[in-house]
């Protein structure tokens, strides 16, 4: 494997489920290999880690440890911390971040949202490192590479910036200071990562952040360098666990080689994403389970929840999911159901609304070019959903588009790279970050001087 390591860059996209990365090796143009992450954490899959976070007993645990303690804890009514994307988007950045953990996800209530994020940013490095060591052939300097964030197109873009380039020194300065106890299945003591952390924030380790890349930007390039044929007008849907992003572009054949230009009218982000779907299936599965009290009602959804993801990943395959409750109750629920589910109707309603909004400027945009087809490509978890197709199909229809509607996921009939990791199934999850290894970095403006920020 070849690379000019002084060139490449590891490109994280920290999803509100599941966290990815990938590394451009600096040698080829598009010589973009995913890193197994996931199988560094002892994850389900090799190149997918859960974004999680949990804090028991004195230590704090990370990714696939923490949902195990999470488990054990549902009846203590604890939970653990996820959605770190989700505080990065948030309006207003510093106050959220200063925001102290809830007691249910810290009990110490010593942690504010910052030291999560903080934290969360060096176990991946801490994982990356560890991918990198066990690729074949892949050059330990790799390792040092610059860390790129994907990201959604924040309103306050420049404040952004600046604050997560500060947060990703930090954790590069944590994840050394702390080494691999951040990934150890015990967990790592929580005096010693307050004082790591205070330290951390006194001494950041300049120059480990790499840049921000719109999410939009990293589509287009995945779809860009990796498909083997670019259609000319393409509808870009992105269903992540927090949110659903909506992009559009169109190919400018003036160029060469072509390139796709973003069509800013169609560029939407909205919440009807698979979190709400897990919310109406545990709510589903709870109300299935029949009357029980207000305090094992809340277990239940607890427990349910920890478990959404396989729940629904069987229902939409299967057609149908169970969950054994404590008691080793089976209850199950059938898609038949769900899809009766007013929720259910109405999340499906409001997003074929939303579809419909990004639709209607690449359709006249399809029409001012006389094209005859509008491709969309489905990404993100939702991708293996069967019923977002026939959102789009509903959308196509409110829109009265007449085209033709070409409706496939991301990867499909795609060269990708080193084929050798399993891309069967998670290409949709994994072209983000993939995408945003090659894509153009955002600009920001230049960060605050260091003496600033102790």
């Amino acid at each position: 494997m070849r690379s000019d390591a002084g060139s490449a860059c590891v490109c994280l996209d920290l999803g509100t489920a599941m966290s990815k990365a990938s590394v451009w090796l600096g040698a080829l143009v598009n010589d973009v290999a995913p890193l197994p992450i996931g199988l560094a954490a002892q994850a389900d899959h090799p190149l997918l880690t859960p974004s999680a976070m949990y804090v028991d007993d004195g230590r704090i645990f990370f990714g696939p440890a923490a949902l195990k303690r999470a488990a054990a804890g549902v009846d203590e009514r604890r939970n653990p911390i996820v959605s770190f994307k989700m505080i990065l988007s948030a309006r207003e950045i510093e106050p959220s971040l200063a925001l102290k953990l809830s007691r249910s996800v810290d009990p110490t209530s010593t942690l504010c949202h910052r030291d999560g994020i903080v934290l969360y940013l060096a176990y991946l490095d801490q994982l990356i490192r560890a991918a990198v060591e066990a690729e074949p052939g892949m050059p330990a300097s790799i390792a040092d590479a610059p860390r790129r964030l994907t990201s959604p197109n924040w309103q306050s873009f420049d404040e952004a910036g600046r604050i997560i380039a500060l947060l990703v020194d930090e954790a590069a300065a944590l994840s050394r200071e702390l080494g691999t106890t951040l990934r150890a299945p015990e967990g790592a003591a929580l005096t010693r990562v307050r004082t790591a952390l205070d330290g951390a924030r006194a001494a950041p380790l300049r120059g480990a952040f790499g840049g921000v890349v719109f999410e939009s930007a990293s589509a287009a390039s995945a779809y860009a360098n990796f498909a083997r044929a670019s259609e000319p007008l393409v509808l870009v849907i992105d269903m992540g666990a927090g949110t659903t992003d909506i992009a559009a572009f169109e190919r400018e054949t003036a160029v060469a080689p072509a390139k796709l230009a973003e069509i800013a009218a169609a560029n939407q982000c909205c919440p009807l994403a698979g979190d709400e779907l897990d919310n109406i299936l545990i709510d589903l599965f709870v109300r299935s389970g029949g009357k029980r009290g207000l305090a094992a009602e809340d277990r239940l959804w607890r427990a349910v929840k920890l478990s959404a993801r396989s729940l629904k990943h069987d229902l939409f395959q299967r057609g149908e999911s169970s969950f054994r409750d404590r008691s080793k109750q089976r209850i199950r629920v059938t898609r038949s159901a769900l899809e009766k589910d007013p929720s259910f109707r109405a999340f499906c309603k409001a997003l074929t609304q939303t579809v419909a909004v990004s639709l209607a400027p690449l359709h006249a945009r399809a029409k001012e070019r006389g094209a005859a087809t509008i491709t969309v490509l489905l990404a993100g978890g939702g991708a293996n959903l069967p019923f977002l197709s026939k959102v789009v199909r509903d959308a196509a229809a409110r829109t009265k588009v007449k085209l033709k509607l070409k409706i496939e996921r991301f990867g499909a009939n795609w060269s990708l790279p080193h084929r050798r990791h399993p891309f069967e199934g998670v290409f949709p999850q994994l072209a983000i970050a993939m995408g945003g290894a090659l894509a153009p970095v955002a600009q920001i403006a230049a960060r605050e001087p260091a003496a600033s920020n102790a």
